[in-house]
């Protein structure tokens, strides 16, 4: 089940909360005029109240953080032809690994960044907020999904063994300016007895790009 947004040529939107498999939507259901005849259709899920086609989405609010996110445009009014629509992840991954010779099965890490953002979902935009959170985890490995932001505002703090230690996102790969929707990023750490070191750190696509199963029949 997701949100699902039908704008016209002149910005109106009809709102529809549609479930695959089961939802009957038909032309007639969709109460913008038809403008200059084309369509954009705009859809997220988990589902989510707009206004004008705008919400804020929040990680510490929402019991699921994958936003999944789809758009495609220009589809002629009255066409019998499906909608497809493929849907991306907004987030980003962020994936933490650590390998010791010590017993580090109990090593905590906190990542803190812009947890909130603006969603322009006819757009297909996303717009970081300001505010910040701390998400921990604990264990040799660990995942956080992450609002796009600038990686300078990114922050991995360690503890273990009583000792904390703290890494800028920015700092551990110079090259790297923005986390980006739909991209995960890992970062390998060796913990040794007196600190913890970088092994690897790699930027690449988060796994395959979900697609609903089945398409909008109109």
């Amino acid at each position: 089940t997701f949100t699902l947004l039908v704008p016209n040529g002149n910005g109106e939107i009809s709102p529809f909360e549609y479930t695959v498999g089961s939802t009957g939507l038909y032309w007639k259901d969709i109460e913008t005029a038809e403008g200059n005849g084309l369509y954009d259709f705009s859809a997220c899920c988990p589902p989510a109240q707009t206004e004008k086609g705008i919400f804020t989405f929040d990680l510490n609010d929402t019991p699921d953080r994958d936003l999944l996110i789809a758009r495609t445009s220009a589809v002629q009014s009255g066409t019998g032809s499906p909608v497809t629509l493929t849907f991306r992840h907004a987030m980003h991954r962020l994936k933490v690994t650590y390998t010791s010779d010590m017993d580090i099965d109990g090593i905590s890490t906190v990542c803190n960044g812009i947890s909130t953002c603006e969603v322009n979902l006819p757009a297909g935009t996303l717009t970081a907020g300001t505010a910040t959170s701390d998400f921990e985890k604990t264990g040799k490995e660990a995942a956080f999904l992450l609002v796009p932001q600038k990686a300078s505002g990114v922050t991995l703090t360690a503890t273990v063994e009583g000792k904390e230690y703290t890494f800028v996102l920015s700092e551990l790969k110079q090259d790297l300016e923005n986390l980006e929707g739909g991209m995960q990023l890992t970062v390998a750490f060796r913990v040794k007895k007196d600190n913890i070191t970088i092994d690897d750190i790699t930027i690449e696509g988060w796994g395959n790009q979900g697609t609903i199963e089945g398409d909008i029949i109109i």
